[in-house]
């Protein structure tokens, strides 16, 4: 008798979807609705009112975050090889930007900003990384990442090298075999 009648709370629920609904958006958050598959309206925090059936309702956090970078190995202008790891600080200030240019707003805030970490560290030897490493390969980051993040509406507020050591790279031959890349150049 039940299965009778599931089709009148199918139908029920088909009927709300096509009435407006109120939404929240925390005043942490940030949010787009894409209307019609392609219009895109910012959300601000608070209540707001969307169209189900014909809108779609994205929201990310806005305030302060915190991105560790993968531990990049890069090589030094005088062939010294490095393991380092960077941390980026920021905020999304264009919401509308952040969710409509990327697919995924800490992809692109990582991938990015690893490349300002591989321009900084490799086009210095290892005793200039060294000496500059908390001042002016810093600065550079952060510059780079602050220039090449704004066109996503990304605001870096802080961007710096977390580690930084002096490694030995292998590359792996065959069944298992390792040899020191150094090596393979002799």
């Amino acid at each position: 008798m039940e299965a009778a009648f599931s089709w009148v709370g199918e139908i029920w629920e088909f009927l709300v979807s096509l009435l407006p609904h109120l939404g929240l958006m925390r005043s942490t958050h940030g949010g787009v609705k894409f209307k019609h598959g392609g219009r895109v309206k910012e959300i601000k925090p608070g209540l707001y009112w969307h169209w189900p059936v014909v809108t779609d309702v994205v929201s990310l956090p806005v305030k302060r975050q915190t991105l560790s970078l993968a531990t990049q190995t890069l090589t030094t202008t005088d062939d010294y090889t490095v393991a380092v790891g960077a941390t980026i600080i920021y905020e999304v200030n264009d919401v509308r930007k952040a969710l409509a240019e990327t697919w995924d707003v800490d992809d692109t805030v990582g991938d990015v900003s690893q490349k300002s970490v591989l321009a900084a560290v490799c086009s210095r030897t290892f005793e200039q990384l060294r000496e500059e490493l908390s001042t002016e390969v810093s600065k550079e980051i952060r510059a780079a990442c602050k220039r090449d993040l704004r066109q996503f509406g990304i605001l870096v507020k802080d961007a710096f090298l977390s580690d930084c050591a002096v490694v030995t790279a292998y590359r792996v031959i065959g069944e298992g075999t390792t040899v020191p890349l150094e090596s393979e150049e002799s």
